[in-house]
């Protein structure tokens, strides 16, 4: 009997197929109980079978000769498996993010996959199998282009977008994050990164919306030690002043920027300043006592600094406070000025600096006090 040659006849190596690197699919078709023949090709095993499963490593073809019962036909198919390869191309690991400026605050995370062979049969393959994920940014909103992070393929990728809107209450909330992208049928190539979420340093877009964030977020860290309310004023000239008696210090921009004591800047500035302040309450409670004001029988030159301390004390002594002489600390270069400030000064350099430099996540454009994390 004659052979009825069909060259490449469709469906009996079947559709061409996509898996990812490490997977396998299945090929061929149903067993009509022919004779099937596979050519020898990587990441096949049975060669006899209608329906192989392959596994092959790079992007392979597959031939299979079928010939019917009888040898009433002899047909000539293939197959082609692509090995495909996702890349997350956006965000990168490590990199750093941050709130705009208006309010509320947002945040525009872009996402970015390729896939590689770019061809139509492998881009269908992953259309709506490529999620992208993020974790929360505290009480900020997570609100996204594409529902639930659904990729869809647009120019030479797919893509969708997380809008974190409104900064955290916290500045816990800030920092490392872990970005995810996770690719149905394919848990072997799924990605995960590592993002720093950053907030603009003198913007006001916090949840108070009153104070620049750099006071509103590290004013929840540094210790305030004797100080009992610490109040950012804008309009206050130096970096800080504080009441002793109420425990209460009012600090100024100046406090973010450059130390002119200790050379240091940020968040440095603000903890010797907030420590320096402090010094202010300890001073005078070890005079007058917690909350205490000066009596009138110990200071009769009515410079809040006790009588029998300024008569005794070596300190006072050196400094040169005298009874009967007014050495109050508002005068400048009083001896009461001087004993203060080198005695708070200390203290400023006495700090530790970088102690809290890891919860530092603020951002200066000008680059000039720049975060500890930036």
């Amino acid at each position: 009997m004659a052979l009825t040659y069909v060259t490449y006849a469709q469906n009996e190596a079947g559709l061409d197929k996509v898996i990812c690197k490490g997977g396998s699919v299945q090929i061929g078709g149903t067993d009509n109980g022919h004779c099937y023949l596979w050519d020898a090709a990587p990441g096949l095993t049975d060669r006899n079978k209608s329906d192989p499963t392959v596994n092959p490593t790079t992007t392979t073809k597959y031939k299979v000769t079928v010939i019917g019962q009888d040898f009433s036909f002899k047909r000539i198919d293939e197959v082609t498996v692509y090995v495909a390869e996702v890349k997350l191309i956006s965000p990168l690991s490590n990199v750093k993010v941050r709130f705009n400026t208006v309010s509320p605050g947002k945040l525009d995370i872009e996402f970015q996959a390729t896939v590689s062979p770019n061809i139509d049969v492998v881009r269908n393959h992953f259309a709506g199998k490529i999620k992208f994920e993020i974790g929360a940014i505290g009480t900020s909103a997570l609100t996204w282009d594409q529902p639930g992070g659904i990729a869809v393929y647009s120019g030479t990728s797919f893509k969708a977008k997380a809008t974190y809107t409104g900064l955290p209450n916290n500045n816990s909330d800030f920092g490392e994050k872990t970005l995810k992208m996770v690719i149905q049928d394919c848990n072997s190539m799924d990605i995960t990164n590592k993002n720093k979420v950053f907030f603009t340093k003198d913007a006001t877009n916090n949840t108070l919306g009153i104070e620049p964030n750099w006071f509103y977020y590290w004013n929840q860290f540094i210790p305030h030690e004797r100080i009992a309310t610490l109040i950012y004023d804008s309009g206050l000239g130096g970096y800080a002043v504080t009441n002793p008696i109420t425990r209460v210090t009012k600090i100024s921009s100046l406090s973010s920027g450059h130390n002119d004591e200790t050379g240091h800047r940020g968040l440095h500035t603000f903890y010797e300043t907030v420590a320096h302040e402090s010094h202010h309450i300890v001073l005078w409670e070890g005079w007058w006592g917690i909350g205490g004001s000066p009596i009138a029988a110990n200071d009769t030159d009515n410079d809040t600094y006790p009588d029998n301390w300024e008569s005794s004390n070596a300190d006072a002594i050196s400094f040169g406070f005298i009874v009967g002489v007014n050495d109050d600390y508002s005068i400048s270069n009083s001896a009461g000025y001087r004993y203060e400030e080198a005695k708070c000064r200390a203290i400023e350099h006495a700090v530790i600096e970088t102690t809290f430099d890891l919860l530092d996540w603020s951002y200066d454009p000008t680059g000039i006090n720049q975060g500890k994390q930036w």
